[in-house]
């Protein structure tokens, strides 16, 4: 069945409409191919944004998702999956997951999958945090998968600029630094760390949208400092008895 929320069948303006940052359904359409998804699972999209990931994923796979937010409001995001069409098979609600209850809303083990699509980097910086807050909702077996900016190497750390969104407390490593992380987690075996082929071009449509964000972003970012920053998929799964 094809896929109206692919990169290839949404119109640009729609998507450019409901970007929050590099082009989001570039990059889960990259992930996707990577992941083992199927009706009558239930997926968490963490991080959600306005739904763009949620939507293509209930309709790549035909599974239930529950999409969360900090920022972009629950009933907004219901509204939009209405028009969609899709309101039958996505959740939204607001959640904090740095804070407490978190994931505390839903019972153990409540999750299949958990995709995270640009936004892991600003929450979940170590293994304890995933161990802690996130792998007690996710069933034994189930795979956690996310894409995030990171750097090309770990020479890129002493530019100013990265430096202080470092310092700032997110999250932008190489992969062989993520990989270290997701390793030291007592429930997650990690599967696949590596750069993604799609980053680029999802970088260059938010650039080009008509977006004060977008503008922003891209007066702040340098050719040079470009060279240095990779988006990159990260895959692994829970292990309970570990």
């Amino acid at each position: 069945m094809m896929n109206k929320f692919s990169p290839a069948n949404c119109p640009q303006t729609y998507v450019n409409q409901n970007m929050m940052g590099p082009n989001v359904l570039r990059l889960v359409e990259e992930l996707s191919r990577s992941l083992e998804l199927w009706p009558g699972m239930r997926i968490l999209d963490l991080g959600c944004g306005t739904g763009l990931s949620s939507m293509y994923l209930a309709t790549e796979f035909g599974v239930e998702v529950v999409a969360a937010d900090l920022w972009v409001r629950a009933d907004d995001n219901a509204r939009r999956f209405a028009a969609a069409g899709m309101d039958n098979k996505i959740t939204p609600i607001n959640l904090d997951i740095s804070t407490l209850p978190g994931l505390g809303i839903f019972a153990r083990d409540a999750f299949d999958a958990v995709v995270s699509i640009n936004a892991w980097h600003y929450f979940a910086r170590d293994a304890l945090f995933f161990d802690q807050r996130i792998a007690p909702y996710v069933k034994g077996g189930g795979t956690v998968a996310i894409v995030i900016p990171g750097l090309r190497s770990s020479d890129a750390e002493t530019r100013p600029e990265i430096h202080a969104l470092i310092a700032s407390g997110i999250a932008l490593f190489t992969t062989d630094r993520w990989r270290a992380i997701w390793s030291g987690s007592q429930h997650l075996a990690v599967n696949q760390c590596r750069h993604m082929a799609s980053g680029r071009q999802a970088w260059l449509e938010w650039q080009k949208c008509d977006n004060d964000f977008a503008a922003t972003d891209a007066a702040m970012r340098s050719d040079e400092l470009g060279q240095q920053l990779r988006f990159m998929q990260i895959i692994g799964r829970v292990n309970k008895f570990r």
